[in-house]
């Protein structure tokens, strides 16, 4: 998890800590970009997820709350065609998320 990753995760762990936190369910998703394999990119996704929930459990929240899925390849935010390997990475890293969904806060 990269430094900005960590202080938005930090300040979401407080919320969801909070004594008047009305957090019910917290879904951690996570995305690859397109390159590698599907199966290679569906594990990674995987992994993503599973990383940050477990950040979040180690911040205090019941870890039966968090439920963490790997979509691999699908929803992509950015497409990219350039042929040029190192502008397409850089290109393609909108696609390459975590997205975590809070149902029941304030």
């Amino acid at each position: 998890i990269k430094p900005r990753g960590r202080e938005e995760l930090d300040g979401l762990a407080q919320k969801l800590t909070a004594s008047d936190a009305k957090g019910e369910y917290i879904h951690v998703i996570g995305y690859p970009d397109r390159l590698g394999t599907a199966a290679y990119n569906q594990t990674l996704s995987e992994r993503s997820a599973a990383t940050v929930r477990d950040y979040l459990v180690g911040k205090g929240i019941a870890a039966d709350r968090v439920v963490a899925e790997g979509r691999g390849e699908a929803d992509p935010v950015k497409t990219c065609d350039d042929k040029n390997r190192a502008k397409l990475i850089a290109c393609l890293a909108p696609n390459r998320r975590v997205v975590v969904e809070v149902e029941g806060t304030h």
